[in-house]
């Protein structure tokens, strides 16, 4: 530090107020902490592309439901029980912004980034949504993922090659 800067101040370096979280982590909990007033609102994707909602909704097996006290359930497809979050499963858990975003969210020309997608979700899932991600740059949302799954990579090189 010493050889960079002269004018740094080593008592402002330790005064100074910093975040809490590097600022994708800080993004992703203002996100969450927005659900609620999110839910009020649609994306062009519920007009424009339910199918890809749908696909969404097969992949985690259900659909999220805020109701009219901001409370957040899971609705299992073909149940009648409303699950809260602790009790839904962890990829239920781990796709609940990406559902959201979709759903309440999404507009044209957007960049959606996910680390690690495959995280929870068996072999099958994670082919599906390398698939649902493919429909999403498709219709001109742009996608940037890290991943270690083989299997989202295998998709995606199958889906390139298949145009």
């Amino acid at each position: 530090m010493t050889s960079k800067d002269k004018d740094i101040d080593p008592l402002e370096l330790l005064t100074k107020v910093y975040s809490d979280y590097a600022l994708p982590v800080k993004s992703n909990v203002d996100f969450t902490r927005q659900l609620e007033d999110l839910a009020k609102r649609d994306s062009f994707m519920v007009r424009k592309y339910p199918e890809i909602l749908n696909e969404f909704a097969d992949i985690i097996g259900g659909e999220y439901l805020v109701t009219k006290s901001d409370e957040l359930y899971f609705v299992p497809k073909g149940k009648r029980i409303k699950l809260t979050m602790d009790e839904s499963s962890s990829a239920v858990r781990s796709l609940l912004d990406i559902g959201f975003y979709l759903r309440h969210v999404a507009a044209p020309g957007d960049l959606l980034m996910v680390d690690e997608p495959e995280l929870n979700l068996h072999p099958e899932n994670q082919r599906r949504v390398a698939i649902l991600f493919s429909k999403l740059v498709n219709i001109g949302i742009k996608v940037f993922i890290t991943t270690h799954s083989d299997y989202i990579i295998k998709e995606l090189n199958t889906l390139i090659m298949l145009n």
